[in-house]
């Protein structure tokens, strides 16, 4: 199993890999798609909204070119919408770039730093 995960921005980048580890210790984090082999993980800042559109498009780009992954989980903050109103943006952008791997969207509500403020004990500021 091989992942392909982007990420909304740099707090997200740093706590995933905490997370993975715990969830599936089994997955090791890989910096190049080169390094992809078997029970890897990829995981890719998108800056933010609007840039991680581009990150998704290369995203999915990588992934059909390559087949080396199973599974593209995209995780962003809701901003301003509801949980819903986000998972259907994201999922109406996503029809217009077939992947063949599964996609898995995360939306996060409100955002992860907003929940970290409020869980002082999960993170050490």
């Amino acid at each position: 199993m091989n992942l392909y995960i982007i990420v909304e921005g740099v707090a997200e980048k740093k706590i995933f890999p905490s997370w993975i580890k715990i969830l599936r210790p089994e997955l090791k984090q890989v910096f190049t798609v080169s390094q992809v082999i078997n029970n890897n993980y990829l995981l890719i800042s998108g800056n933010g909204f609007p840039s991680y559109y581009d990150h998704i498009e290369n995203a999915i780009d990588t992934i059909n070119s390559t087949k080396k992954f199973n599974k593209l989980i995209i995780s962003i903050d809701s901003e301003e919408q509801t949980k819903m109103e986000k998972y259907e943006e994201v999922s109406n952008f996503l029809l217009k770039n077939s992947c063949k791997s599964d996609i898995h969207i995360i939306v996060q509500h409100f955002c992860l730093e907003t929940w970290l403020l409020g869980n002082r004990k999960a993170f050490n500021f």
